[in-house]
């Protein structure tokens, strides 16, 4: 298992946020992943929520009806698309201009995209401390 680096790799950010409807003139902001409470998502948008000043937009991916959050998060996150196909997802990545990352920095699920991508990476953990690496 990893990823495939011919399928995702840098592609034009602009091009990526047309194809996705996702605005130009914002720093976008990514999450990745089911709509649950250990994922940190409530501490996310709530931090995404005290940032509306600085231009920022959280763009969340990976959601289905049945998560605990699902119908918390289509309400409050304005650019929420649920679970999308796979080979969609290098489109997210390159139209986005930061990963919000939760588990372990630099594991084997992580260090492939921060290797192929000079991420800003913002990494929750344990739901109460967030630091942004860059």
């Amino acid at each position: 298992m990893g990823i495939d680096l011919n399928k995702f790799r840098p592609l034009p950010q602009s091009k990526c946020r047309d194809l996705l409807n996702l605005p130009h003139d914002v720093k976008l902001v990514l999450y990745v992943g089911r709509f649950n409470y250990f994922k940190g998502l409530p501490l996310l948008i709530e931090e995404m929520y005290k940032l509306k000043t600085e231009n920022a937009e959280l763009v969340c991916v990976g959601g289905v009806p049945g998560d605990p959050l699902y119908h918390m998060v289509k309400k409050k996150v304005k650019f929420c698309f649920g679970r999308v196909p796979h080979n969609i997802m290098p489109y997210f990545y390159n139209a986005c201009d930061v990963l919000a990352y939760f588990g372990k920095m630099l594991d084997g699920e992580a260090l492939p995209l921060l290797l192929w991508k000079p991420w800003h990476v913002i990494s929750l953990l344990f739901q109460t401390h967030y630091y942004i690496l860059e």
